[in-house]
């Protein structure tokens, strides 16, 4: 239907925020998590794929402090 909206939400398995107090050891950790997820970066993908399907962007409308 033409002037529609999508919502999408995916996840990044490889996008962590971890603050820890042995950072070589947190990546260890955390490449490992990642490795067990066969694509863990595919949401990365997800934007450009609607596009090339005739999807267009818009401003957002989310309220937005000054």
């Amino acid at each position: 239907m033409a002037g529609g909206r999508i919502g999408l939400l995916g996840q990044d398995c490889d996008a962590f925020v971890i603050g820890a107090a042995d950072p070589a050891f947190t990546r260890v950790v955390v490449g490992a998590g990642a490795g067990l997820v066969t694509a863990p970066r595919a949401a990365r993908g997800h934007r450009g794929l609607l596009l090339d399907a005739g999807f267009v962007t818009r401003p957002s409308r989310c309220a937005r402090r000054p």
